[in-house]
């Protein structure tokens, strides 16, 4: 392994080094391209990013949705004190 000086270069390389060693493993046994190997990688990949943005944009709807009620709930007792007082 070429050693840069840099430390999570030099783990960056290595964990690059061990995937394509993998793959070279995965092609010869199981007679699987890296390219089509690679191309799953990045179709798992991609799919656990659209999962983990549904997840965020769902519990930002939630957030939203219970400032919102917060919202309507200090409203209305405003309201119910100012009526009141009246």
């Amino acid at each position: 392994m070429n050693c840069t000086g840099n430390f999570l270069e030099d783990k960056k390389m290595a964990k690059n080094n061990e995937l394509l060693e993998a793959l070279n493993i995965i092609e010869q046994e199981k007679n699987i391209s890296k390219e089509t190997l690679l191309e799953a990688i990045e179709n798992i990949m991609r799919l656990r990013l659209i999962q983990k943005l549904v997840y965020i944009v769902i519990l930002f709807v939630c957030l939203i949705t219970a400032l919102n009620y917060c919202h309507y709930r200090l409203f209305l007792s405003l309201m119910h004190c100012q009526s009141s007082q009246s």
